[in-house]
């Protein structure tokens, strides 16, 4: 009796230990894959500023250089007209089904007026749920693939619920207002 009890004592003792060793290894794998995806999404985001950067730096050499001024269809294709941008919310749920997530967007607040300098731009604000995979393609299509729009995200939120993840975004999207177009002023 002794002897069993002993046994299953040693038996316990293994098993606890190792599904201990198991489990930090299963969390130290998860905190590197983490650790990488964040990396990504910081370089990407360096991208995204130094190409806003990019804009601004060429707006100003068109002030100040007449040969720029071969850039500005250049600047008509990367942003659109302010009326375009009714289009932007049809584009986010378009992007949203391919990628199987549901998204909520809005604009917030006024729209501030693209001068001779730099592009206007909107502030907007949207909230996403579905799997964490797509959830990242679909931020990876929106900041990086846009086909019509300049898009920065100023925050970025993803909590997981239940099977799937939840996430709020903050962001920006940019344009040039029309020469025969008036932006009211606050």
């Amino acid at each position: 009796m002794a002897e069993d009890y002993k046994k299953t004592v040693w038996i316990s003792t293994a098993v606890i230990a190792g599904s201990f060793l198991m489990f930090i290894f299963a969390a130290l794998w998860l905190a590197g894959d983490l650790q990488n995806q964040s990396q990504a999404i910081v370089e990407r985001r360096g991208t995204i500023l130094s190409q806003s950067r990019s804009i601004a730096l060429l707006a100003d050499f068109k002030t100040t250089d007449p040969q720029i001024t071969a850039y500005e269809g250049f600047f008509k294709i990367l942003l659109p007209p302010r009326e375009q941008l009714l289009e932007f919310s049809k584009w986010l749920d378009t992007t949203a089904r391919m990628n199987k997530i549901a998204v909520v967007s809005d604009f917030q607040g006024d729209p501030v007026a693209s001068g001779p300098n730099t592009p206007g731009y909107i502030n907007f604000k949207m909230e996403m749920n579905g799997s964490y995979g797509s959830l990242q393609a679909f931020l990876s299509t929106l900041e990086f693939r846009s086909p019509r729009f300049l898009i920065h995200l100023n925050d970025l939120d993803i909590a997981k619920n239940g099977d799937s993840y939840q996430g709020t975004a903050n962001g920006q999207v940019y344009y040039l207002d029309s020469p025969t177009q008036k932006t009211p002023s606050p």
